[in-house]
């Protein structure tokens, strides 16, 4: 009997001391709101969510975060001690949604019951009639751009490409677009090439990537020339990277292909003095039973060369690739590299890198 009073008065006093935790309690007086009907680009709505610390521990938020970039939340107070009040404000603005959206906001605390609370905001948005504005957000003069840039991913070296860019004339006058001398595997055309005040046009843009001779990542920025009244000369990117299409290899080239391998790909150069010009030879052999060929060799800056002692390598030849580097301008640890671009199927794109430590003379 006292052994059953003993083990009683344990499991009290256990209950007791569970019950005297100390536990914070995040407890919202609504978790979720609906703005209804709202038009698209009406501005930004918001609405507050109310919230207590129910708990008799200090309660802790760590991270707000929204799951739409048309959301943003903030808290009133992140700390707040057992019986404080507090508020997270919710703002949404809509711009581009259409038809019903759901959204949430994660709250992470030291709640141990919800350590992550989510909040729902829902919303069905009617899209508005778009304008120019919204079509061609991209400004030079008067006349706007859908984009200024394209990007064509992946071109293989014996692909011919085109995509378009879009343009509108702002202003209050016709404006003659064109592009000179456009290199021989670029085919620029501008319908109309002169654009009226109010109206859309198409610059499309043909890259014959075989006449090219080019590899790899290039930046290529071209110049419009106009008769706009405001900044006549404008500029139009391409980004390119292109790519050895090994699709048209025969059966026997696949299973005979060359094959680089380098001795090295990291160098370290050490302390240098500001203005000095060192070396590098970086050797590298065929291991494959193909010629191979080195196609390109780009370095991350303008302060470093790479040449190449070859470009075609029987197989089982060695060779290298000198890297020139000017310290010039350079201060403090330095990272560099060079891309080395060849018709190995397996790494067609390898990197060679080397770092400095250049110190003031």
């Amino acid at each position: 009997m006292k052994r059953f009073f003993l083990i009683s008065g344990i499991l009290i006093i256990f209950s007791l001391s569970l019950s005297a935790q100390k536990r914070a309690s995040m407890r919202f007086s609504e978790i979720s709101y609906d703005f209804g009907n709202v038009e698209a680009k009406a501005g930004a709505l918001s609405h507050v969510f109310a919230f207590e610390n129910t708990g008799n521990d200090t309660l802790l938020i760590q991270l707000v975060r929204v799951s739409d970039p048309a959301l943003t939340a903030s808290c009133d107070k992140m700390r707040l001690g057992p019986g404080e009040k507090s508020a997270l404000t919710v703002t949404f603005t809509p711009k581009n949604e259409n038809g019903a959206i759901q959204s949430f906001v994660s709250l992470r605390s030291n709640d141990a019951d919800f350590p992550v609370r989510q909040i729902t905001l829902k919303a069905v948005v009617a899209a508005g009639a778009r304008t120019f504005l919204d079509d061609f957000p991209e400004v030079i003069g008067n006349l706007r751009f859908k984009a200024k840039h394209i990007a064509f991913d992946q071109l293989k070296n014996t692909e011919i490409r085109t995509d378009t860019f879009r343009v509108y004339n702002a202003g209050k006058k016709p404006i003659a677009m064109q592009v000179k001398t456009p290199p021989p595997y670029l085919t620029w055309t501008i319908k109309p090439a002169t654009l009226a005040p109010g109206k859309s046009g198409f610059i499309i843009v043909r890259y014959d990537t075989p006449k090219s001779g080019n590899w790899g990542l290039n930046y290529e920025p071209y110049p419009l020339t106009t008769d706009d009244s405001l900044n006549p000369d404008k500029t139009l990117s391409l980004g390119v990277n292109i790519v050895e299409d090994f699709s048209v290899l025969k059966e026997e080239q696949r299973n005979n292909p060359p094959k680089i391998e380098f001795a090295e790909t990291t160098y370290e150069f050490g302390d240098l003095k500001q203005g000095v010009k060192v070396t590098h030879d970086f050797v590298f052999k065929n291991t494959g039973k193909a010629d191979l060929v080195i196609h390109r060799t780009k370095p991350s800056c303008g302060c470093t060369i790479a040449d190449p002692e070859k470009t075609v390598l029987k197989p089982g030849e060695s060779s290298f690739i000198r890297v020139n580097y000017n310290t010039a301008g350079l201060l403090g640890e330095q990272h560099k590299s060079v891309m080395v671009i060849s018709n190995d199927p397996a790494t067609p794109m390898i990197v060679i890198a080397f770092t400095a430590k250049v110190q003031a003379d």
